[in-house]
């Protein structure tokens, strides 16, 4: 059989028509039927385009991945996808498994700027190389900007209003699952699905660093029925992506698990689970409230106060979750605290540690729960004589779910070694 004929460019050969951004060389010869097999070789693609124009997607998709006899082949350091489902090819793919590596000291060699990668950093960007590379060579609000509109450009052309309403919960299930978001070939759901990659046997992952913008669309489309200042990308892109790059301060470990126990709460709102520490019975559907306390706020009972005070300012009878956290450096024992606010409020306080460490006084009395939150949990649940529960190892993955037990210290990639 012979071999297909190589069409090699570089992207600096490459000449745009102004209207409408086609690769007219290329076009040209296409047209001309100059020959039958053709293998179209683009190295780094990435630099012709970002995000690659519709029409050039499809002229590439038309003119190399449905027509029989010619090959698409190409290179990229940026997030660049094919959406197989919706091409009209009978012709066959191989999905090939994106290469994941946890090992800092190779993965600092990819750039310069890749020099001071930290282990946080790592599991944040699902041990991805590719997104690594993408996410340390740009600053961060050109990245925000960029997959934002990477994840919209994607998700918009299938969106209607009752796609949000429903894929919330089918999102928030398979982040805990590990299982696929689509069903029954919906192009919305897949999409949502083509940002995770398949960890072991039917398990996917997303990595957290697409979460925050996921939820932040989904939200934004039902805003008018479920209004919240809830910003998911803001803790995840931003606040955690800054915190990451100097890895074990203990915050890294406190903001995620804020975030696990936020999207708990969402379950709870949209799916009926009982939320954070099976805080609410089934089916409440509650709303939820983060709230970082003034720094003046100093003691365990001034805590208490303000929070009842605050809480009483959402009184309309409607359930809500709150989550109040510190902003006080030196606030004592507890570093977050969830209210469940129902006909009853139950207060629950949390002390969070990245590493073997315990709390240094007893549980506060009005406190219906007192947990403490371990990066490193110990193998079994264990009741202190001051009445503080430790969780678990089993438990600590309970709360995160399958895509943020990645970012659990415990399954941070080794440090890198002088």
């Amino acid at each position: 059989m012979a071999m297909p004929r190589l069409l090699y460019h570089s992207v600096a050969s490459f000449a745009f028509d102004p209207e409408n951004h086609l690769l007219r060389p290329l076009y040209d010869k296409l047209e001309c039927k100059w020959f039958l097999r053709e293998l179209f070789l683009i190295q780094t693609f990435n630099t012709l385009e970002f995000p690659v124009n519709y029409q050039v997607a499809e002229f590439l998709k038309t003119n190399f991945l449905d027509c029989a006899n010619r090959y698409l082949v190409f290179t990229s350091h940026n997030l660049l996808d094919v959406d197989f489902w919706l091409s009209n090819s009978r012709r066959g793919y191989i999905l090939v498994k994106l290469p994941v590596c946890g090992d800092v000291n190779i993965l600092q060699t990819m750039h310069e700027k890749c020099g001071q990668l930290t282990p946080l950093e790592v599991a944040l960007y699902g041990r991805l190389p590719s997104l690594i590379y993408f996410a340390k060579c740009f600053k961060n609000e050109i990245i925000g900007g960029l997959l934002e509109s990477f994840v919209v450009g994607k998700l918009n052309p299938f969106a209607t209003d009752d796609k949000y309403q429903t894929t919330i919960p089918k999102f928030l299930t398979a982040l805990r699952s590990g299982k696929p978001t689509s069903s029954n070939n919906d192009a919305f759901t897949i999409r949502i699905d083509s940002f995770a990659y398949a960890e072991s046997g039917s398990i996917i992952i997303w990595p957290l660093f697409f979460v925050g913008v996921i939820m932040d669309y989904l939200l934004a489309g039902i805003r008018l029925y479920y209004p919240t200042q809830i910003s998911f990308k803001t803790e995840i892109n931003f606040t955690l992506t800054c915190l990451s790059q100097t890895t074990y301060t203990g915050r890294d470990w406190e903001l995620i698990v804020k975030i696990a126990i936020l999207l708990q709460g969402f379950s709870a709102s949209f799916c009926g689970t009982r939320g954070p520490f099976d805080m609410f019975e089934t089916q409440v559907f509650p709303h939820i409230v983060s709230i970082t306390m003034p720094p003046q706020i100093e003691t365990l009972e001034r805590a208490r106060i303000w929070m009842l005070q605050t809480i009483q300012g959402y009184d309309n009878g409607n359930p809500r979750l709150f989550v109040f956290t510190s902003s006080f450096a030196q606030f004592p024992v507890y570093d977050t605290f969830l209210v469940a606010v129902t006909t009853l409020i139950k207060f629950v306080g949390l002390q969070i540690k990245l590493t073997k460490a315990y709390p240094t006084a007893p549980a506060a009395d009005w406190l219906h729960g007192s947990y403490l939150v371990r990066g490193h949990a110990p193998g079994k649940t264990y009741v202190s004589p001051g009445r503080w529960v430790y969780l678990s190892d089993q438990q600590i993955n309970e709360l995160l779910g399958c895509s943020l037990q990645k970012v659990c210290p415990s399954n941070w990639p080794e440090p890198p070694t002088a």
